[in-house]
């Protein structure tokens, strides 16, 4: 099997004077980031092999015209990621995280938030994905001193 993989720089070998005869029966395109779509959409009607790229850090470019013809693996762990979030925590996020890691790392933040409460607070506090599976909804407002009668 022949893999043409690619990243950070557009090679003029490739892209937009390619010879076909020098890179003679490509099976399998990677792309490792940081390549503007066209070229990669570009490598992919020259070489009519399946692609799978990642974007650069940061690249806003795929969110408005993606490369055609390719599978995004950033966007496949990313909604794998968000789908674990959403799992665990049972929030929906009103922001859309653009690297990976960053739901795990605010689970994390969310557990550590929770182990804090719990210690400065009564342990009544559950951890939070014992809270969505009995369906409680989760509350940092302390009620006992709202149910004090006023004297």
């Amino acid at each position: 099997m022949k893999v043409l993989t690619v990243s950070d720089l557009v090679s003029p070998i490739l892209y937009p004077r390619f010879q076909q005869g020098r890179f003679p029966n490509v099976d399998l395109i990677i792309s490792c980031g940081d390549l503007p779509p066209e070229y990669l959409t570009s490598l992919v009607s020259v070489f009519d092999a399946p692609m799978y790229y990642v974007r650069g850090n940061h690249d806003l470019r795929y969110r408005d015209k993606p490369p055609s013809g390719g599978i995004n693996l950033h966007g496949n762990i990313l909604y794998l990621e968000r789908t674990e979030f959403e799992d665990k925590t049972g929030i929906s996020p009103r922001i859309e995280l653009t690297e990976i890691g960053q739901y795990k790392y605010l689970i994390k933040q969310i557990e550590s938030h929770r182990i804090f409460i719990c210690k400065t607070r009564s342990p009544r506090h559950l951890p939070l994905i014992k809270l969505r599976k009995t369906g409680i909804t989760p509350s940092i407002v302390p009620w006992s001193p709202l149910l004090k009668k006023r004297g």
